[in-house]
């Protein structure tokens, strides 16, 4: 593919080539990922809703980008949209299918869309009037009872729920209204929509709530409880599988209606209704990671209306929707605002927004100015950072690669193996407490890096003592002291470690094979995931009003679930992640002709050797000690 298309793709994304992959909208990562599938110039290029999550300029400007380098490259393009129009000018032939599968149109666009086409009796059946015909009007809202979306709390038509000042925004959510976000793909819409869902804090700014919601004198949603804020805020947010608490469908919606308020049964009628409404009630027994991308959007919109909230808060609530879900997510939105609820919509979707009460543009930066970072709230920092090679000012571990940052990590856990007394821990901790000024200088570690060492070094200490003999204390230091001596240092040194560089390092200094550096890669990305993944599932237990509160044993239990559900999303993560790097010929570019490239070099230099040996002595310390005494 001609570079033109991948100017004008980057050109779209603001040029910041330098601008961090996890502080990227979803508009903008689809772009990335855009780019990243064009790149080889591919025979086939395939597209499942390419220009979904972008406004309507930057999805013009892809469009053309990808249409310029297919044609340049003499590509044949698959595009897979529920909404044909745009592409409409440029397609040749249209396949429609039902959805078990079944073909129900195939030929050239007049054939298919016509006036007498295939399509033109749109009262023929339920599939042909799920299709969204070009140039034809969108359907209405379905009728939804107002009793299903009626707040728990009684709200006055025009009352502000929520008023936020956030750096030069002034914000009021009204009872009754419908309030659209919009504005170009990255400016700030879900960093927005979180702050008023109450799911942050803002950096700069405050966010209130109204009086009718406020909590024992607590007008700030961040701070209110997880059930206080349940009752008064649901939240669906734009990656939807954030969203899924429940093991099936039916069990994730009826978590929502439980907060509901009703009895069992009313719970159980409300779980019905609203799998009946969404038009997910076949799909009852299925687990919500397998649904398609639109499912799993109605799926989080049923647990954000489950709990009959004051204040409905939707990010990109009809991306991946054919006309009849689109009508049912309508359907729910409208009927929410002629309940009372004051509803707050960050959508592209000009059918939605012409819907609207009110609309507030964003500019690009505001996510900035809110955060102070320019990360969205809920969508904290994914990677390390990449440590500076410049030797000024910082110490021999930012000047070192990723094999010898692991070496030294490793050489430690053998070290401790060594350790058979609290004196000869205790040497070792001092050795690498000595060296550490001059490995880890200017090196920034994160307290919460550290959190799982601690809970290691606490539990087994105590297991230690619980099951020594005689419940000796000098067991339960020099076990725990041994898990000190290896874990605290290691976590420092792996925190450098950038997965980039990692596979680099892998597969020019090792001549490891490529399959082993992909899956060393995802893996490494995923594990500092943890700690974001962590945080996510933690705000949606709270605004689902799940979360553990101050009960000791909720919070063993939430812990263990927590954990349980970071450890599954960062395997279907890294699943996708290393199919993606497959499919981008990062495997296989040997066998297809290409000529393997690499993100950098990858050198070994003296600061690598230094820290080897360095971590090699504190390592033999203990045994040594141990020895002379």
């Amino acid at each position: 593919m001609g570079s033109r298309p991948l100017r004008a793709l980057r050109a779209e994304a603001g040029g910041e080539l330098d601008h961090p992959t996890h502080a990227l909208s979803g508009g903008e990562a689809q772009r990335l990922a855009l780019a990243g599938a064009l790149v080889f110039d591919p025979r086939v290029v395939l597209l499942d809703e390419p220009t979904s999550m972008l406004d309507p300029e930057a999805a013009r400007a892809v469009r053309l980008a990808v249409l310029e380098g297919v044609e340049a490259a003499g590509s044949t393009l698959v595009v897979v949209e529920h909404d044909a129009e745009d592409w409409l000018p440029f397609i040749d032939r249209v396949v429609v299918l039902a959805p078990d599968g079944r073909v129900v149109a195939d030929g050239e666009p007049g054939e298919v869309f016509g006036a007498r086409g295939a399509l033109a009796d749109r009262d023929a059946a339920p599939t042909e009037r799920a299709i969204w015909v070009p140039g034809a009007p969108p359907p209405p809202p379905a009728p939804v009872a107002a009793d299903l979306l009626a707040p728990q709390l009684p709200t006055t038509p025009g009352d502000v729920l929520v008023r936020a000042h956030l750096a030069g925004l002034d914000v009021e959510v009204r009872a009754g209204e419908l309030l659209a976000v919009v504005g170009p793909s990255g400016a700030g819409k879900s960093t927005l929509a979180a702050l008023l869902a109450g799911l942050h804090e803002p950096a700069i700014g405050e966010v209130r709530a109204g009086t009718a919601l406020v909590v024992a004198g607590e007008d700030r949603p961040g701070a209110w409880t997880s059930e206080e804020i349940s009752r008064r805020i649901g939240w669906a947010p734009q990656d939807a599988e954030l969203a899924v608490l429940g093991a099936t469908v039916r069990e994730d919606v009826r978590i929502a209606a439980g907060r509901s308020g009703g009895t069992p049964e009313e719970v159980e009628a409300r779980t019905d209704d609203l799998l009946d409404v969404l038009g997910l009630a076949a799909l009852g027994g299925a687990d919500p990671h397998r649904l398609s991308g639109g499912q799993l959007r109605r799926l989080a919109i049923a647990g954000a209306i489950g709990a009959r909230p004051a204040v409905l808060v939707l990010d990109e609530p009809t991306v991946g929707q054919d006309r009849l879900t689109w009508s049912a997510v309508a359907g729910i939105v409208t009927a929410a605002r002629e309940a009372g609820v004051a509803v707050v919509v960050a959508s592209h979707d000009r059918h939605l927004i012409a819907l609207a009460d009110r609309t507030l543009t964003i500019e690009p930066g505001s996510a900035h100015r809110m955060t102070q970072g320019g990360g969205e709230p809920g969508r904290p920092s994914l990677a390390p950072d990449r440590p500076a090679r410049s030797g000024a000012g910082r110490g021999w571990a930012a000047r070192c690669g990723p094999l010898s940052l692991l070496g030294a990590a490793v050489l430690l856990v053998i070290g401790a193996v060594g350790v058979s007394s609290a004196l000869s821990a205790a040497a070792g901790i001092v050795a690498w407490l000595v060296l550490a000024p001059l490995v880890l200088r200017g090196v920034r570690i994160p307290v919460r890096r550290l959190i799982p060492g601690l809970i290691a070094v606490a539990s087994v200490g105590f297991s230690s003592w619980l099951l020594s003999p005689s419940q000796s204390l000098d067991v339960a230091v020099t076990a725990g002291l041994r898990i000190a001596f290896f874990v605290f240092p290691s976590v420092a040194l792996a925190g450098l470690v950038h997965p980039s560089e990692l596979g680099d390092h892998l597969a020019q200094r090792l001549r490891l094979p490529a399959r082993p550096v992909v899956a060393a890669t995802a893996a490494v990305q995923q594990f500092d995931r943890l700690t974001a993944d962590w945080g996510r599932l933690r705000s949606v237990r709270r605004i689902r009003g799940v979360a553990a509160g101050r009960n000791p044993v909720a919070r063993v239990r939430e812990l263990a679930g927590l954990t349980f559900g970071v450890l599954v999303q960062s395997l279907r993560t890294a699943e996708r992640m290393a199919l993606a790097m497959d499919a981008r010929g990062f495997s296989a570019a040997h066998e297809r002709g290409y000529r393997r490239t690499w993100a950098e070099p990858a050198p070994w230099r003296a600061a690598d050797t230094l820290l080897l040996v360095a971590a090699a002595v504190v390592a033999c310390i203990p045994a040594l000690v141990a020895a002379v005494s």
